[in-house]
């Protein structure tokens, strides 16, 4: 154990944080999480070993260590944020209450098409700056932004970048107390990290707050600029604590020499291996009796109390955060947007020379006799060509509206896969900071999205539509969405976009969980799309399925392409007036149609073909629409539900256990656990009601 030189009482208001016999265990994945579940804590594997320290205000303080000593581990620990399991006691003062943490790499923190004085300001808003103005200008001067304000972030230096994201965390009246940077120098010569160092060790001064970053192995010139270093060797174990100028004399303490002009981070830093056991040995006596019981730890609060975003639902934070992502995402980035309006051109225009411009008229309506049989006048008479060409041109209407929901859910669901997990790695920087809640950020995206899956599936639709002469748009007027014009095109726009809408939650839902995988999202997203393609009844009659028919209860295209079948076949399209376009069609004995099968789609022994392949009825429009409308609220909630428990720093292997029974209790109902059950609770019973609500109002 390395504890800290001793603190008096006199000096206990200036501890910023403090930990005691910190052990940190290795994050267990799922698998061995079950299979270790009762492992004891000597079992396993500790990336820090009985560790004790002390970070004080106006410090600027380092850990420093070889490569995997645990050092970005120690700084999660310090700031709250570490999901796997430790032991011991970290303490933090309560004045600083308010605390931020910078990951190592900065494109994590930036929106790469804003400019610096952009972000600066949008960070201001959305951390509450009465004052932003103020606050930007201040900022700007004090971290030396001026030549670089009105850059975009893409055209930043890299030391630019990493002065940039500070002075976001720093852009409000009430500073964080306590800035935990990772790697603040990661990827900067020495001249650029000097100079990012000098501007955080004038903040510690000006503000009177405690900086603590990680650094690995920094040069004389730069260790210098530290008022207190903490040295971990690559078992986890401290090395060192204290001031820079005295590491030298420290060392000579062991008869590890440091000779002058030789910088004595590089030296502890190729001795760890060799002193990790050494040094333990001959100095733990020693050092136990600097126990840390001068620190009246009574008057400070443990971190896990302390690490909860307690922002809600904010209209304005909705406000900024739509400016932010419109200003960036469409105006600042043309080329995303260019290339989907593009792509939804280029497939319609494709579509109009591959498709005939009248596959769209031909009815599908067979005249039954009497008897119940379809209408053979002669059963000698040859079939005309062109009838034949009717009954391949509905077949070929059939495969184009499929077509038209396959684009359009892949239009919607790719760049939502592409992008939504870079902008999530954002959020959940932003949010540990405590700049906004998980419900702010997921309905400013969703109204961000919004309008695009909107304008795009409605002008595609409106083409295709129109250049296969589908069924009700006669005129300019019909093509208005929602007025007295073609209920039929209405429906079938108000479907497409349905469609793309849960298409687009699917990515956000695929996005949220793999966010630090592309190849893992793109692979699971194409199986759900191919899933649910395999059950949409195009290419296995869903009547043909046999035991795996309830799975198409699941297919969400399934209850898409069928109401899209409904809309253009039925609606009392084979109105007896009509002659039938296919009534003379020759058909074999064994598809003659008895009429006690096909009542509930005929009128006057008029019948729809294509409502009679797929067993489909008038009243089922509404069924599948309120099944599309389940599915879309259900992807929504999963992907808020699983950006809310990636967040939030309660749900963790440390917090305590807590049973269902225990969370009816008042004071227990709201904490993070609960709030577990409960949406899990939400989650299946939702799926539950979808499969069966949707099977009982189909058998009956």
């Amino acid at each position: 154990m390395c504890p800290p030189p001793a603190v008096t009482c006199d000096e206990n208001n200036h501890v910023a944080v403090v930990w005691r016999n910190l052990t940190v265990y290795k994050p267990m994945d799922l698998l061995d999480g079950f299979l270790v579940k009762s492992m004891s804590h000597k079992c396993r594997k500790a990336i820090l070993r009985n560790i004790s320290g002390v970070f004080r205000f106006h410090d600027l303080s380092a850990i420093m260590g070889p490569s995997g000593a645990g050092k970005t581990t120690l700084l999660q620990c310090l700031f709250g944020t570490w999901s796997g399991r430790y032991k011991g006691k970290i303490y933090r003062n309560p004045l600083a209450n308010k605390a931020s943490f910078i990951t190592q790499k900065e494109e994590d923190h930036l929106f790469p098409c804003l400019s610096v004085i952009e972000s600066i300001f949008y960070a201001s808003r959305l951390k509450g700056a009465q004052n932003e103005s103020k606050v930007v200008e201040e900022l700007i001067d004090q971290l030396d932004l001026r030549n670089c304000r009105h850059t975009l972030v893409h055209s930043c230096s890299g030391g630019q970048r990493k002065r940039l994201v500070i002075a976001q965390e720093l852009a409000s009246e009430v500073k964080p107390k306590i800035l935990f940077i990772d790697e603040p120098t990661s990827g900067l010569d020495s001249n650029v990290s000097f100079t990012v160092l000098t501007q955080l060790q004038k903040l510690c001064m000006a503000h009177g707050m405690a900086i603590i970053a990680t650094i690995h192995q920094p040069s004389y010139k730069i260790l210098k600029l530290f008022d207190q270093l903490y040295v971990l060797s690559r078992a986890g174990r401290c090395l060192y604590q204290g001031r820079p100028e005295v590491l030298r004399s420290y060392l000579s303490q062991f008869q590890v020499n440091c000779p002058n002009g030789h910088n004595p981070a590089d030296v502890i830093i190729d001795a760890a291996e060799m002193l990790k056991v050494r040094l333990l040995e001959e100095s733990s006596a020693k050092l136990i009796e600097f126990e840390m019981d001068s620190i009246d730890t009574s008057s400070m609060s443990e971190v896990e109390a302390m690490r909860e975003n307690r922002n809600h639902l904010s209209l304005r934070h909705m406000m900024y955060l739509l400016r932010r992502s419109f200003l960036h995402g469409t105006c600042r980035e043309p080329l995303w947007l260019f290339i989907r309006v593009g792509l939804h051109v280029f497939v319609a225009l494709l579509l109009s020379m591959l498709y005939d411009g009248n596959i769209g008229v031909d009815n599908g309506c067979l005249r039954v006799n009497s008897a119940g049989y379809y209408y053979r006048p002669n059963c000698t008479e040859q079939v005309p060509l062109s009838r034949l060409r009717e009954e391949s041109n509905i077949d070929r209407n059939i495969s184009y509206l499929f077509f038209n929901l396959l684009f359009l859910m892949f239009a919607a669901l790719m760049p939502t896969v592409l992008t939504f997990p870079s902008e999530i790695k954002i959020f959940m920087n932003e949010h540990r900071n405590g700049w906004y809640s998980t419900a702010s950020y997921y309905m400013a995206k969703t109204l961000t999205e919004f309008w695009i899956q909107l304008i795009l599936p409605y002008l595609y639709s409106l083409f295709t539509y129109w250049t296969t002469s589908q069924i009700g748009l006669n005129s300019f007027i019909d093509a208005i969405p929602f007025t007295a014009g073609s209920s039929r095109f209405n429906n079938f726009v108000s479907i497409s976009i349905l469609a793309s809408y849960i298409a687009q939650g699917v990515g956000f839902f695929i996005g949220a969980i793999f966010t630090t995988n592309f190849n893992i999202s793109i692979f699971v997203a194409t199986v759900i799309m191919l899933f649910n393609f395999l059950f949409s009844g195009f290419f296995v009659r869903s009547n043909s399925m046999g035991r795996a028919q309830f799975i198409t209860y699941l297919s969400f295209i399934r209850f898409a392409f069928e109401a899209i079948l409904l809309t253009i076949y039925g609606q009392n399209r084979c109105h007896p007036s009509e002659p039938g376009s296919l009534s003379g069609s020759r058909l074999t004995n064994n598809s003659a149609i008895s009429s006690e099968t096909t009542s509930d789609s005929e009128y006057n022994n008029v019948i729809s073909v294509v409502m009679f392949k797929f067993e489909l009825n008038d009243k089922d429009y509404s069924t599948h629409f309120t099944a599309l409308a389940l599915h879309l609220i259900l992807w929504r909630l999963i992907t808020f539900f699983i950006l809310y428990f990636k967040v939030n720093p309660d749900i963790n292997l440390r917090a305590p256990n807590l049973s269902c029974l225990s969370c009816l209790s008042p004071r227990k109902i709201f904490s993070a656990k609960c709030c577990l059950y409960f949406s899990t609770l939400v989650i299946v019973i939702s799926l539950a009601f979808i499969i069966f609500s949707v099977y009982y109002l189909i058998t009956e």
